[in-house]
């Protein structure tokens, strides 16, 4: 097969106070080794993530972050050159399989080398350069996921600003009136839950397999109208304790809670027997809170198992029940009434409290997707396609 290659291309990786990637044209390379995080063994099902090591001519050693790591002293993808013989790989290093079937067959090589100029007079050895070989491994995880994405939780109400005291007022020589305090603000309302995503259509066909004449291995092949691409799994059958298939509707995300409104301002006090003191602001009313979102449905799953493997039925749990709805989000509360001001006229009035905001509703819940079809089918008809690039069915 026709090696592709990947030109690996990063986002800015630099941000102002975080530790920097090690610029590789800075380096004077002595050495480039090449591993996989899994090992030289590797899940179909699961892709490999790629690590570039290098020594530099004074002993120092650097490598490619791993999945989690920041970039932070750590060599950047976006300064090698990736090629591999099957598949595509991401920006991170990791190799994106699409088409697994050829690699029951085959190794998958990858070879980088750094980006730049090679050779003499250069700060790129010839040598510097590395390969790996990876084989697929069949004791995985036996699990199909396609449950819908939970719905997103709706954002809290904004909390309202307090009311602005009053002013004092002015003595007995410029006696004036003391101000009242101002209103507070409003807290705003929560925002909805979002509906949770239906779970995917399925369809799965089953079939047992011999690879390379040597391994029994179970091949499971799920597709369906919203997957794009079938996805394949391969499992050692005398491993395999509970292979799951899960297309469940996801749950409604949480209603947002109403904000706290802002309290009223306090009046402000007279200083003279002539002017009366402020009266307080009026707290104001709290947010309403988000309903939450409606849970997703349940999807449809067929089974198409081998005939003469009714064996094989037993080793799964299919699951397609409906998706929660999401949690109502709370009122917010009221704000207070401001406090009246004193005066030699006595105390003015003090503000209102305000009301809180009301409670939002829970989200529906989805429907269960329909009962699990089982049929039981020709393997050579289900896989013909496989079976004609050289998959050998029992």
């Amino acid at each position: 097969m026709r090696p592709a290659l990947a030109l690996l291309i990063l986002a800015p990786l630099f941000l102002a106070g975080c530790p920097k990637a090690v610029p590789l044209g800075e380096l004077e390379l002595e050495n480039l080794a090449l591993t996989a995080v899994s090992g030289t063994r590797y899940c179909l099902s699961a892709p490999p993530q790629i690590v570039i090591n290098v020594t530099s001519a004074d002993g120092k050693n650097f490598r490619t972050p791993r999945r989690g790591e920041g970039h932070g002293n750590r060599l950047r993808f976006q300064d090698f050159l990736v090629e591999t013989s099957h598949g595509s790989v991401t920006p991170d290093g990791v190799i994106i399989i699409d088409d697994p079937i050829p690699l029951l067959f085959e190794e998958l090589v990858v070879r980088v080398r750094p980006v730049g100029p090679t050779g003499p007079g250069t700060r790129i050895p010839e040598w510097v350069k590395g390969e790996l070989r990876l084989t697929p491994r069949f004791d995985c995880r036996s699990e199909l996921n396609f449950d819908g994405q939970t719905g997103a939780p709706g954002i809290g109400g904004a909390w309202g600003e307090h009311g602005r005291d009053g002013e004092e007022g002015g003595d007995e020589k410029n006696c004036t009136a003391a101000q009242n305090g101002r209103s507070g603000q409003n807290g705003g309302d929560g925002q909805n839950g979002g509906d949770g995503r239906d779970g995917a259509d399925l369809r799965v066909d089953v079939a047992v397999a011999y690879i390379k004449r040597r391994h029994r291995v179970l091949v499971l092949r799920a597709s369906g109208p919203d997957i794009t691409v079938p996805r394949y799994v391969f499992l050692d059958p005398n491993l395999i304790e509970n292979v799951i298939v899960s297309a469940q509707g996801g749950n409604g995300g949480p209603g947002g809670d109403g904000g706290r409104a802002g309290n009223g301002g306090n009046g402000g006090d007279s200083k003279c027997n002539s002017a009366a003191a402020g009266n307080g602001g009026d707290g104001a009313d709290g947010g309403d809170g988000g309903s939450g979102g409606r849970g997703g449905n349940g999807g449809r799953i067929d089974l198409h198992v081998p005939l003469g493997h009714t064996e094989v039925v037993e080793w799964f749990t299919l699951r397609n029940a409906a998706g929660y709805g999401g949690a109502p989000g709370r009122a917010g509360s009221g704000g207070n009434g401001g406090s009246a001001g004193t005066g030699p006229m006595g105390s003015a009035f003090p503000g209102k409290d305000g009301r809180y905001g009301s409670d939002a509703t829970a989200g529906n819940g989805g429907r269960d997707g329909p009962a699990v079809n089982i049929s039981f089918s020709d393997a050579n008809t289900l896989f013909a396609q496989e079976v004609s690039r050289g998959l050998q069915l029992r």
